[in-house]
């Protein structure tokens, strides 16, 4: 049961990097593609969420965040996109800085699982922190653009989300890591392609 959790975690994990991909391409070019991958994305946490389920029916609430955190993301995007809502260069730089990070981080989160590496879950741990000082930042940042007027109200939110959804991806990686800390031993895993 441990190796299959494993296996699930690391392929719901190379998902929502794929989806977050997906995200990250419909914000920079204003599109909307990335929907086509939400019903992929929530078979995959499904799936995840039929195996960490306990006798008494209940499941693991770090899995359904982290599915909604992702989420999050995809939301404000699509919002941005529809409503054709448009974020200061800033903002934009700061976004698309998070995207990178926050793939970086997935993959190596799948590493991490892949391989039990210690040195990879310090580098998570690190890099978590790192994301929700940034993100703070960010916050700070922003704050300052809607006092000087150079960012507008509905981008206002949209970007707040955005940030709260890519700081709460990284948390929550971390808390579905420690989810599995007392599932194995396995070394070797194999994913295959979805």
């Amino acid at each position: 049961m441990a190796d299959q959790m494993r296996n699930t975690v690391i392929c719901t994990l190379d998902a929502a990097t794929l989806f977050l991909e997906s995200i990250q391409r419909d914000f920079q070019k204003n599109k909307l593609r990335h929907r086509d991958q939400v019903s992929n994305l929530n078979i995959c946490f499904q799936n995840l969420l039929n195996l960490s389920t306990t006798p008494g029916g209940e499941f693991d609430p770090r899995i359904r965040s982290l599915q909604g955190s992702l989420l999050v993301i995809s939301s404000a995007v699509g919002k941005k996109v529809e409503e054709h809502i448009l974020f200061s260069n800033r903002a934009v730089e700061e976004i698309r800085c998070l995207f990178t990070e926050s793939l970086g981080f997935l993959k190596t989160a799948m590493d991490f699982l892949k391989t039990d590496n210690s040195i990879l879950l310090r580098w998570l741990e690190n890099k978590q922190t790192e994301c929700r000082n940034y993100c703070d930042s960010c916050s700070n940042s922003h704050e300052e653009r809607l006092i000087e007027g150079s960012c507008v109200p509905a981008a206002s939110l949209l970007y707040l989300d955005m940030l709260r959804g890519f700081n709460d991806t990284h948390w929550q990686v971390i808390n579905v890591i420690g989810l599995l800390a007392g599932l194995g031993e396995e070394r070797k895993i194999v994913c295959s392609a979805n």
